[in-house]
């Protein structure tokens, strides 16, 4: 089916409220700035339209897997499963990553991460510490694209009806690079979902360059 427009993101749900935050495996790009301009220059194209909200550099991410809200799951918890996922990827060394050129989906713009099927491992690896951990549990499902797990990183979301054609259009005039990524950083975070954004705070952190520097925050810090 031809997507004619995209619609909101933010559509009530009943599993989030004011304050509510859920233990999510994220992957981060802080200190990438040649992907953040990438992204920007995507971003300023769109600049204008009436229904999208640009999603801000410090809050850019791929949805690797959630977990459960905090209220069900304690920082203990969360961080033993940090740790088994830490230590099947020790020293494990990623191949480089490419941001594709953006891709619509239902509700949101988004740059597809390649190759996708490192972080589809890293998905498992994170499911089967999940397993470990809390045995048979279920976790939070958090939004995939509708064509199911893609890694990718969103760029906007719609808050109401936008057009498709006129987006399309607005990217076409932005010149895409081939890029190659820094290492992303594979992020524990506490997820919130207020005032039309996902934002965070970080419980731990591992840069997926093969190094396993694991930093694990006994303290959460936000973004």
């Amino acid at each position: 089916m031809t997507l004619t427009h995209l619609v909101n993101h933010w559509t009530d749900s009943p599993h989030w409220g004011p304050g509510r935050e859920l233990w999510t495996f994220y992957l981060t790009i802080p200190d990438d700035p040649s992907a953040h301009a990438l992204i920007r220059s995507y971003q300023d194209s769109m600049v204008g339209f009436e229904h999208l909200d640009l999603i801000l550099q410090e809050w850019l991410h791929a949805t690797i897997h959630g977990l459960d809200f905090a209220a069900q799951m304690d920082s203990e918890t969360a961080h033993r499963i940090f740790d088994h996922v830490a230590g099947a990827l020790e020293g494990v060394a990623f191949p480089p990553m490419t941001l594709e050129a953006p891709e619509l989906d239902t509700d949101a713009i988004y740059l597809p991460l390649r190759p996708a099927q490192p972080l589809v491992d890293v998905r498992r690896l994170i499911l089967e510490a999940a397993t470990t951990v809390l045995g048979d549990r279920p976790l939070h499902k958090l939004p995939e694209p509708s064509n199911g797990f893609d890694p990718h990183i969103s760029i906007a979301y719609a808050n109401g009806d936008v057009p498709a054609y006129e987006v399309v259009a607005r990217l076409a005039t932005v010149p895409h690079p081939t890029l190659v990524m820094q290492p992303p950083t594979l992020t524990l975070v506490l997820l919130r979902r207020e005032d039309r954004r996902w934002s965070w705070r970080t419980a731990g952190r591992l840069v997926l360059d093969g190094t396993s520097a694991v930093e694990r925050l006994d303290e959460t810090v936000a973004g």
